[in-house]
């Protein structure tokens, strides 16, 4: 009797232990089943984590080395010149001097539409030149020197926010590149986890190209300013320069003869509109006349 109690014991035991290592088996092989889901992404719901973990460890940004703000500047300018060639090779020297280029131009002519003054022949040309930022301002100074500028204006813009955030989300989807290949490369090994592993690895370089392409306009915003620059062509123009008290009145004096020749020659010019309507009104008004003084004798 005790013997079969003692092989009973035994067998509970033997079988209880069997359980245990049978269930801490199916335990173990549930957690290498879950670290590999894990680290392939074997599903949408796996691919979203192992993104959501990249982006948790990518969290901490780059930070570039800036130094103060970062300032686009941008400026227009418009001269008038007496001479185009003249002045077109010493912005042509200024450009080469200061290492900028031309971006853009634009060159127009025409004849102002009066009907009774001489036409005069205007020229404009408009460039759209790109300037090193360091260079910028003393650029603008030289480039006034050339005529007699009528309109400047200038405009700062601060972009430093926008270009350490885009400066941080680029390095971080790039971190987020590195670590998709390193999962494509260590632990997709099954042809579904490969290729949703391959689909967040296109999606993450395609924000990568985008965020490319946006940091580099922005950086060449920053390295090169912008003048807009217009050069009116006048052939008698002089450019004005500082004068006495009796030169003022002299210039006084003469425009007020321009003034009043002027004036003569729009009066003989509208005289000279007006004579044939002169000559047809009056000529009627004479008939008038005569009729009604031959009307007259005619019932006396």
């Amino acid at each position: 009797m005790l013997t079969g109690s003692r092989l009973l014991l035994l067998t509970v035991a033997a079988v209880v232990t069997a359980s245990c290592a049978k269930m801490d088996r199916g335990a173990e092989q549930a957690r290498m089943e879950m670290a590999t889901k894990q680290a392939s992404g074997t599903s949408d719901e796996s691919a979203s984590r192992i993104s959501g973990e990249n982006m948790a460890q990518a969290a901490e940004p780059a930070k570039p080395a800036v130094s103060g703000r970062i300032l686009v500047k941008t400026g227009s300018l418009t001269l008038i010149v007496g001479e185009a060639p003249k002045a077109q090779e010493a912005l042509a020297g200024l450009i080469e001097k200061h290492e900028a280029y031309v971006a853009g131009k634009q060159a127009e002519a025409w004849v102002p539409h009066a009907r009774y003054l001489a036409p005069s022949e205007v020229r404009q040309v408009t460039y759209t030149i790109k300037v090193p930022a360091a260079r910028f301002d003393a650029f603008v100074e030289e480039v006034k020197a050339i005529g007699s500028y009528t309109n400047e204006a200038m405009n700062i813009e601060d972009v430093t926010f926008q270009y350490v955030d885009l400066d941080a989300r680029l390095a971080n989807q790039k971190k987020v590149e590195e670590r998709l290949l390193g999962h494509l490369q260590s632990s997709a090994k099954e042809l579904k986890d490969i290729v949703e592993v391959e689909r967040e690895l296109a999606r993450v370089r395609e924000q990568i190209e985008t965020l490319t392409a946006q940091f580099k306009v922005l950086k060449d915003r920053v390295a090169f300013s912008t003048l807009t620059l217009t050069i009116s062509v006048q052939p008698d123009f002089v450019p004005p320069v500082e004068r006495s008290f009796f030169q003022q009145l002299g210039d006084k004096f003469i425009d007020s003869l321009d003034a009043l020749g002027d004036a003569l020659k729009i009066g003989i010019i509208l005289a000279l509109a007006a004579l044939p309507w002169i000559l047809v009104l009056g000529g009627g008004l004479y008939v008038l006349v005569r009729l009604v003084r031959w009307w007259r004798r005619r019932k006396k």
